[in-house]
């Protein structure tokens, strides 16, 4: 829940003119709001701090579950701290005593661009609409559907959001607020890298480069041309028996320094496609037969007459 609502304020944040930050993610400078999500197994209470427009925002959620329907027995308890700032994300092992550090990936996608108007224009792209307006927590705010999700924002801050029958709320908030650096401190444990995104973040730089940018036209000329003729390889497998086939695409460029198994293998799956989709075919037009058969026998029953009940007799029991 707490990653699909911080997905959602992004994609759903409405634009103004960036600031000098890095990227936007609001569109208020800074805010503290506690949320609240109650289930029937458990009970999350959620607060969000953020200052410099949502380029740092630091979370602490506390998650308690129950057993039994009137929630009388905890079973378990669990508190999360988690902080974003500089499109790095921080969590917080209390195990361990350390914090794991991870580079945010789509942040590294959207460096030095204002994640308001791009959210807005993303959201809209994948069917995102506003339906409504409501108040929560002495804010207006704006409702949007993305794909069933809805999402009450102000100003961006999601303040309610509703994935099925799960709901957060935001029970309290203030906006353009004093956040100090201590109100986004993480606790002093060291810190471990473990960004797994290095070598998308590198990809992204050398292709944002001048030898990047010809490579990429290079590239897409190149995939062109080869991309037509590996198609005709690929539907002539279909037509064509493996000798025939070998001896015609094995000199060409295409599959040059391919091995004989592996040209063997690029024709079977070839020729799997096509039986597949025959197969799949066959079964749609067995499916199709049967709901027709279905269909006219529900049909034939609500417009035939009903014929009238004949009494069976009485048969009077043995005693």
């Amino acid at each position: 829940m707490k990653n699909l609502i911080l997905i959602i304020s992004f994609l759903l944040s409405l634009g103004i003119v960036a600031q000098k930050t890095q990227f936007q993610r609001y569109n208020v400078e800074t805010g503290r709001v506690s949320y609240k999500t109650e289930t029937k197994k458990e009970t999350i209470i959620k607060t969000v701090v953020f200052k410099n427009w949502g380029e740092t925002e630091y979370i602490v959620e506390k998650k308690t579950t129950y057993k039994g329907k009137k929630k009388r027995k905890i079973v378990k308890e669990r508190t999360q701290i988690t902080k974003l700032e500089n499109a790095l994300v921080y969590t917080v092992d209390e195990k361990e005593k350390q914090i794991l550090q991870v580079k945010n990936y789509g942040l590294v996608l959207y460096k030095n661009k204002n994640l308001s108007t791009e959210g807005k224009r993303i959201s809209e792209f994948n069917g995102g609409k506003k339906v409504g307006e409501e108040t929560i927590a002495g804010y207006p705010c704006e409702i949007w559907n993305l794909k069933g999700i809805i999402t009450s924002m102000y100003k961006g801050v999601p303040l309610r959001t509703k994935v099925r029958n799960k709901v957060e709320i935001a029970t309290k908030a203030a906006f353009d607020i004093p956040i100090t650096n201590a109100d986004v401190a993480l606790p002093d444990y060291p810190i471990r890298n473990v960004n797994p995104w290095q070598g998308t973040e590198d990809t992204v730089d050398y292709y944002s480069t001048e030898e990047g940018q010809q490579e990429i036209i290079e590239a897409g000329e190149n995939t062109k041309e080869a991309g037509e003729n590996t198609l005709k390889a690929y539907e002539d497998a279909k037509i064509m028996e493996w000798d025939a086939w070998y001896k015609k695409y094995q000199p060409t460029k295409e599959f040059e320094g391919a091995t004989k198994e592996e040209l063997r293998d690029f024709y079977d799956e070839s020729r799997k496609t096509i039986q597949n989709r025959i197969d799949d075919r066959v079964q749609d037009r067995i499916n199709n037969r049967i709901n027709n058969r279905i269909n006219d026998r529900i049909n034939h029953r609500s417009t035939s007459p009903k014929p009238r009940g004949v009494r069976k007799p009485r048969i009077p029991k043995p005693w």
